[in-house]
């Protein structure tokens, strides 16, 4: 659900820090700091996008999910200098706050998920999010909805 003024009035200036933070998407060059983005920040844009809308330039928003996917533990190695347990964390608390489910997968699943070509459409990645999803079932009901809409079927 889009936040509403309502609920970023109720907010506490803290939590507010925490989510305008999460806007902000890693920088990491290449096409895995884009996947990362759309699972991630670009999630919590699609939420936010109602009451924040970036000026100038093109910003990346994905309002097709219902909350981030993340991995249920620390970030898969490989990212170099790039502090991946941190700025889940960011996610993760803006999530919270936002009242966004989190689609945790497990790690394995996080890394394909990264390597799948945008190319390949939402379809591809919510069957890997599908198969692999450790959240409640009504996450789970949202996501088949999601990939049932996505194919043209209503």
């Amino acid at each position: 659900m889009p936040m509403t003024q309502d609920h970023w009035k109720a907010l506490t200036p803290k939590q507010k820090w925490d989510i305008l933070v999460a806007l902000r998407g890693p920088d990491l060059v290449g096409f895995q700091g884009s996947k990362l983005k759309w699972m991630t920040s670009a999630v919590i844009r699609g939420h936010m996008w109602s009451l924040v809308k970036p000026t100038g330039g093109s910003a990346m928003v994905n309002s097709d999910l219902p909350g981030p996917i993340l991995p249920t533990m620390e970030m898969p190695a490989g990212w170099g200098q790039f502090d991946g347990d941190h700025f889940l964390g960011h996610i993760q608390t803006a999530a919270v706050h936002m009242g966004l489910p989190i689609l945790w997968v497990t790690p394995a699943t996080f890394k394909i998920l990264l390597e799948i070509s945008f190319s390949q459409g939402i379809n591809n990645h919510l069957q890997y999010v599908l198969k692999d999803i450790h959240t409640p079932s009504k996450t789970i009901t949202t996501l088949q909805a999601l990939l049932t809409k996505s194919k043209g079927v209503e």
